[in-house]
């Protein structure tokens, strides 16, 4: 298979961006996770809940007293381009 320019660019953007994230993630900067109501706001509930019932991301709970549940950022965001790359590839190929 062979990438154009922009797809390349675009795989690029994407690792610098995770390569990032971790290092703020380790240093403290950010939490490694997000609540399941930011995950909402950012890629949508249809897609979040789907994606929860099949198992590909999992949202638990930050304790016994509270409603809260929080999902791994690492894990929904990578979740969420590989889920974009997928789909650009089918409809491309």
């Amino acid at each position: 298979m062979e990438l154009t320019y922009r797809e390349l660019q675009d795989l690029l953007t994407d690792a610098a961006e995770a390569g990032a994230r971790k290092a703020l993630i380790e240093s403290g900067h950010i939490s490694a996770t997000i609540s399941k109501r930011d995950a909402y706001r950012s890629y949508g509930k249809a897609l979040v809940d789907r994606w929860i019932a099949e198992g590909l991301i999992i949202a638990y709970k930050d304790g016994t007293n509270t409603s809260k549940m929080r999902i791994d950022r690492e894990q929904i965001k990578i979740l969420s381009t590989s889920s974009n790359r997928v789909s650009w590839f089918k409809n491309h190929s």
